[in-house]
């Protein structure tokens, strides 16, 4: 997985950062013996620029992102390749979607996803927002919502979601904001209104630092790449949609008759004659 963060990562690093992911790429074969303060030495910068590295892109600890370049050899072979054929492109497909899970997955502390369980629960009303492309995420995430039986509300305009936002209790209620890059200009309007009004703000964007991070009370990290140069570049969507449905299908576990319940009665709203047929 280390080479999956670095070249979808790799972007957003600074000079220092380039340096320290170009070093260990290119001897990934021989770092396992080498210390932070070894590494920072043979760089010429500090230790502590290592560690923050290691952090950044979504490591604990240094030694984590050690472990994790010893399995990099068989991460690189499961690289799309323009001659792989649909069936191996599908295969090394289902592999580089795990990895992009298991890095979400290791990157998000469970507290703040049981929060933001806890968060969407409590609220009398939801709003859920994205710009573009993560807007077919946002308005996802409110199907599904209702048909749980929340009261929530999805919309693709800011001037929207602000009406909206004047309703909803402070305290209580809470909007969801997508943001790959956590830099995208109408969500984060929408987040400094909603912080200006008490409101919660759960931010799902990039691991690395953005400002959606700094407005949300809670922010759910997604790997991110605005390059699309490389057959790699597309999974990080699958990513979005794994924490979406991993708060989904959380609500759903934390009152399960409830749950249930709300859904069967929204489905035989929605499709009426079926459940009538069934009956």
């Amino acid at each position: 997985m280390f080479v999956t963060k670095i070249k979808s990562l790799y972007h957003t690093f600074t000079i220092s950062e380039m340096k320290i992911a170009d070093y260990l790429i290119d001897n990934r074969k021989n770092i396992s013996s080498i210390t932070s303060s070894e590494l920072a030495e043979i760089l010429g910068m500090g230790q502590s620029t290592i560690i923050r590295f290691s952090q950044k892109i979504g490591y604990r600890s240094y030694k984590q992102l050690i472990a994790d370049i010893a399995n990099s050899d068989i991460e690189e072979s499961q690289e799309i390749q323009i001659n792989d054929s649909t069936y191996v492109m599908m295969d090394k497909m289902i592999t580089n979607y795990n990895n992009t899970f298991k890095i979400i997955k290791d990157a998000n502390k469970p507290e703040d996803i049981d929060g933001a369980i806890n968060m969407i629960s409590r609220a009398n009303r939801v709003l859920c927002f994205g710009f573009l492309a993560t807007g077919a995420f946002a308005q996802y995430m409110q199907d599904i919502l209702m048909g749980l039986g929340k009261n929530v509300f999805y919309s693709s305009t800011v001037v929207e979601i602000k009406q909206n936002i004047m309703f909803l209790e402070p305290g209580i209620d809470c909007i969801v904001l997508i943001s790959k890059t956590g830099e995208t200009e109408e969500v984060l309007e929408i987040a400094e209104f909603a912080k200006k009004k008490g409101i919660s703000i759960i931010g799902i964007s990039n691991l690395t630092k953005n400002t959606l991070m700094t407005y949300s009370d809670i922010h759910l990290k997604v790997l991110e790449t605005s390059v699309r140069s490389r057959l790699q570049s597309f999974y990080p969507n699958a990513g979005i949609l794994y924490i979406v449905d991993t708060l989904v299908l959380g609500l759903f576990k934390k009152d399960y008759t409830h749950s249930r319940s709300k859904s069967s009665e929204y489905m035989k709203t929605v499709r009426p004659r079926k459940y009538k047929d069934d009956e």
